[in-house]
Parts: C-alpha cells; sequence; structure tokens
C-alpha cells in the first residue's frame, strides 16, 4: 500500500508538473504579439526621439528578430517547446531593460542640448555645415534641385507598383530615408531596391522589412545589388518565406560564408539555382546550404554550377533505376513499406555516405554508371572509383562532355566522400542568429560608413 501511495503521488507530482508547464507555454504563446508590440513601440521610441545610440538599436533589432522567429514557430507548430518558453521570457526581461537603459539614454540626451528642438537645431546646423564642406554653396543648391525631382519620380514610380491601401507616399519615403541613413546609403539605391521588392509581389511593410534585409546584406556579405535583391527574391519565393524570415536567412548564409572556403555569393547563386528542387525532395534550406558548401568546398567550382550540380543530383536520386539499386544495396528509399513515399534525399544521401566505403564493388558500379548516364559524370568520380586510367585521352573528353554538355566536376561521389562536413555547416547555422546585425554594426563605425551616414542625411535635408 505504501509502495503504491507513493506511486499515486509520484504521478500526481508529474500530471501537475505537466500541466504547470502546459500553462506556462500557453501564457508564453500568448505574450508573443504583445511582446512583439512593445518592440516595436520601443524602436518608433527611438525614431521618434532621435536616439541613435548602436548598441541600443542593435538590441532591439535582435529582440524584434527572435521575436518573430518565436511567432512563426508557434504559427508552424501551434506551440512552443521549453526551451522557446524559456527563450519567450528571457526576451520579456530584455525588453523591460532595454526600456529602462533608453529612458536613461533620450535623458541624457535632452539634458545635453537643452530639449528636443535644441537637439533637433543642433543637428539640422550640423549637417549644413558639414553640406557646405563636402559640395559648396554652389553645388549643394543644384544637386538638391537635381535630387528633388529624382526623388518625386521615383516615389510615383514606387506607388505605382506597391497594390497596397496604406501606402502613404510621404510615409513611404520617410522610411526610405531613415534606411539610407541607417545603412549608409544614398535614397536612389535604397529606393531601387526597395522597388524589387515591391515588384515581387511584397507590399508596404513586407518590402520595407526586406529592403532592410538587402541593405544589411550588402553591409556584411560579398553580394552585389542584383545578388542582395533578384537573388534573394529567387531564394525567398522558393522556399515560400515570409519577409521576416530574410534576415535570419543573411544570418546563417553569412556565417557560412565566413567560417567556410565558400562565398556569400557562391551560396546565393547556387540556393538560386537549387532551393525549387530541394524544397520539392523535402530538404530544408539550411540542409541545402550544407550540401552546397560540402560540394563547393570538395569541387573548387563556382555557385552557379554547383547549384546546378545539387538540382541534378536531387533529380537523378528520384529516378526508379536509382531507387532499386539503394533498396538492393540495403538502403532504404521509402518512407512506407508499399513503397508509395520516398524518403527525404538528404536522409538518403546521409545513409548512403554512411555505408559508401561497405557496399559491395557491382553497387558502386552500377551507381556511377547511372549517374555518369543522368550527367553527373565527373573527373574525381572516376579517380574515386579508378577507372579513369583505363580511357584514353579521346575517351576522357567524350566521357567529359556527356548528359548535358556542360563539364562538371565533383558530383555525388564527392559529396558523399564529404557529407560530414554537411553536419558541422548545420551546426553551425544554429548560432548564426544575430551574426549579420554584429557586423553591420562594426561596419558602421568605419570613417566609410559615417561618411555614407552624414551624406544620405544631408540629402534628407535638402529634400525637407
Amino acid at each position: 500500500k505504501e509502495r503504491l501511495q507513493k506511486l499515486e503521488d509520484v504521478l500526481k507530482q508529474a500530471e501537475a508538473l505537466a500541466a504547470a508547464r502546459a500553462k506556462e507555454a500557453a501564457a508564453a504563446a500568448q505574450s508573443l504579439p504583445n511582446l512583439q508590440a512593445q518592440s516595436a513601440l520601443i524602436q518608433a521610441r527611438m525614431r521618434q526621439e532621435g536616439i541613435h545610440d548602436v548598441q541600443l538599436k542593435q538590441r532591439s533589432d535582435i529582440i524584434r528578430q527572435e521575436l518573430a522567429l518565436l511567432q512563426n514557430q508557434l504559427a508552424a507548430t501551434k506551440k512552443l517547446t521549453e526551451a522557446e518558453v524559456a527563450r519567450t521570457q528571457a526576451l520579456k526581461q530584455q525588453l523591460q531593460t532595454l526600456n529602462a537603459d533608453m529612458s536613461r539614454t533620450s535623458a541624457d540626451q535632452r539634458g545635453t542640448l537643452q530639449g528636443g528642438l535644441g537637439s533637433m537645431l543642433s543637428r539640422r546646423m550640423q549637417w549644413f555645415t558639414a553640406g557646405l564642406a563636402f559640395y559648396g554653396t554652389q553645388r549643394v543648391v543644384s544637386q538638391g534641385l537635381a535630387d528633388i525631382g529624382d526623388i518625386e519620380m521615383r516615389m510615383t514610380q514606387l506607388g505605382r507598383i506597391i497594390e497596397d491601401p496604406l501606402f502613404k507616399m510621404q510615409d513611404m519615403r520617410r522610411e526610405i530615408f531613415k534606411l539610407g541613413q541607417d545603412f549608409g546609403f544614398m535614397f536612389q539605391p535604397v529606393q531601387d531596391i526597395a522597388l524589387r521588392w515591391a515588384q515581387a509581389g511584397y507590399d508596404v511593410k513586407e518590402s520595407l522589412e526586406a529592403t532592410r534585409g538587402s541593405l544589411l546584406a550588402l553591409n556584411t556579405a560579398e553580394l552585389n545589388n542584383e545578388q542582395a535583391t533578384t537573388g534573394l527574391i529567387a531564394i525567398m519565393k522558393q522556399w515560400d518565406m515570409q519577409a521576416t524570415q530574410l534576415v535570419p536567412t543573411i544570418d546563417k548564409i553569412n556565417k557560412v560564408a565566413d567560417d567556410y572556403a565558400v562565398s556569400s555569393q557562391d551560396i546565393v547563386d547556387a540556393l538560386v539555382r537549387s532551393s525549387g528542387a530541394a524544397k520539392n525532395a523535402n530538404m530544408t534550406m539550411e540542409q541545402t546550404i550544407g550540401l552546397i558548401t560540402a560540394m563547393k568546398e570538395a569541387s573548387g567550382r563556382s555557385g552557379a554550377e554547383v547549384g546546378n550540380a545539387l538540382n541534378s543530383i536531387v533529380s537523378f536520386m528520384a529516378k526508379g533505376k536509382f531507387l532499386e539499386t539503394v533498396e538492393q544495396s540495403g538502403i532504404p528509399a521509402f518512407a512506407d513499406a508499399a513503397q508509395q513515399k520516398l524518403r527525404p534525399v538528404f536522409d538518403v544521401l546521409a545513409d548512403l555516405s554512411q555505408n559508401w566505403d561497405s557496399l559491395q564493388e557491382d553497387v558502386k558500379a552500377n551507381l556511377v554508371e547511372q549517374a555518369n548516364g543522368a550527367g553527373l559524370f565527373a573527373e574525381e568520380m572516376a579517380q574515386a572509383t579508378g577507372s579513369l586510367e583505363e580511357w584514353t585521352d579521346l575517351q576522357k573528353r567524350d566521357i567529359m562532355q556527356t548528359g548535358a554538355g556542360i563539364y562538371r566536376r565533383n558530383y555525388l561521389i564527392a559529396l558523399l566522400k564529404n557529407f560530414s562536413q554537411v553536419y558541422e555547416v548545420l551546426k553551425t547555422q544554429e548560432t548564426a542568429i544575430g551574426y549579420s546585425q554584429r557586423e553591420n554594426a562594426r561596419t558602421m563605425e568605419t570613417y566609410q560608413k559615417k561618411v555614407e551616414q552624414l551624406k544620405a542625411a544631408w540629402q534628407e535635408l535638402q529634400y525637407v
């Protein structure tokens, strides 16, 4: 009886603990919209009161991004994990601390320049003096008149593209000026980026959010304007991502590019060409980045070529002959006994990589023959199987020109032999949140960016 009583007590405690955790998770989920609203109000207050403290702004941006990620996770899974509940509670505390720190900074700022009016006039005079020093009086006037006309034409063009009842030209223009000053760009390139996102079908709020992400990419990654807009738009569309997911995506690309022998440009170029096939094969974007990085390091080829290769590999692995060969080797290719549903390509690749050295030679030869017929043959692949030595130079040339007639190297075999690195890249991406913001904070402290911010501020002053 005593044992039964103790068991009942343990069960009651477990039930009480589970109920408490469920209640805590529900409360955290309900608090997310309120926390997001608080975060937005804090950023609005920063703008209104002219608070330009870099650390405060960086903390605010990171909190808002993490809240957006938690909200997206909640929308996808309908619940929060224990770790996510704990993170929500921590972010609530960080918001309270941030609000208190901002109040102190605001009070110090008002005291320094004798109130908001004095602060505004002081800034205007500094911009005016700096503008004269940069351009000279005559040039300031002529450039200002030209800018005013150009800005108005650009805003009219943007207004025609954005089909959003919330679009207000004055508000949109002000936000574009602000983004330029935040990231050190003149109005025109910022408007160009916003226009491209609007043309892709994003509304006012989404276009501004995505423009911020593109500017962040320009400041922290080896991307040009085309890759930071058209390239990222293509990636977002293929993965069905929201604008709020752009900055975390940039974080992962930047972090991987800084830690491995691959550039942000390579990753973007490869993702543009392979994301659609990867998503259809039930792979995640993180897994796709891992495969791209491993293939790039193993082959030394460009991102575009790696992306095309990955696209071909995914298509090759869906073919009946490949599936049959894999099944015969003892590696399951299907997720069900009826063989109606394929396993995710990533899982099959992982198993194939793990068992490659132990596969029978006839299975390897069969796979190599199939890969050759699919246009995946490569110099490294032939070397890995020892078969290249059997051919003459003319035969080698013919083999390299099979398939789509494109000379490619290092596809399936090289990926399988370098697959352990894919897992390393996945771990790297887990720690990437906030990485680009931290890198951007350092970039904005450089002399060049300070000058660009001053020019952007002077441009707005001329317009006003």
